[in-house]
Formats: C-alpha cells, structure tokens, sequence
C-alpha cells in the first residue's frame, strides 16, 4: 500500500501511483487507511518526506507540506477512534518504572 505521488517541485520520478493535487493526496491516504485490517494496531507510511528517486511522501524536500496536514491528521485520528486497538488491555505495572520491586 502506498506509493502516491503528487509532484510538487521537480521532475516525476518513481512512484506507484501519481496524483495531480492535495485533494488527490488525501483521497488516496484515505482510502489506504480503510483498507488497514480492524485488527491491526497501527501503520507507518514509511516516507514522511520527498527523497532523491521517490517523491511519494506527504512533504516536499523542504518539509513543506503537499495537503493540509490536518485533514491527514482527521484520517489518522479517525482510524485511532474507530479501528485501531492502539489503549492497552495490559494493567500497569504495580511499581513505577525502573524501579526494584
């Protein structure tokens, strides 16, 4: 899953899948994300940033986002809300952490 680029700067280079605005960007994370198995806790989109042969991450090189990061964080919270088995069923620890019980 993955591999969408949307070109900002630069030439095309490799991708799985090109789109042509922010909008396309989000549609495609989106619909990425429901295909993620309800009993899955969580995922990576492994390329945060543009690199050198890949231009498939959510910012350019320059760290300028390609979409409004908060309609990725919108997706995101609604996979933690809805889906994702991100709270913890294990009780805490009866002693703080790092020390001697």
């Amino acid at each position: 899953l993955g591999g969408i680029s949307l070109v900002v700067d630069g030439e095309p280079d490799f991708s799985y899948r090109d789109v042509s605005s922010g909008d396309e960007l989000v549609d495609g994370y989106r619909r990425i994300v429901e295909q993620i198995p309800d009993d899955v806790a969580g995922f990576v989109w492994t390329q945060l940033t543009d690199v050198e042969g890949e231009l498939n991450g959510l910012l350019t090189r320059d760290r300028v986002p390609k979409t409004d990061p908060a309609r990725i964080r919108e997706i995101n919270e609604t996979f933690l809300q809805t889906r994702g088995r991100w709270r913890s069923t294990i009780d805490a620890p009866s002693t703080p952490r790092g020390s001697v019980p």
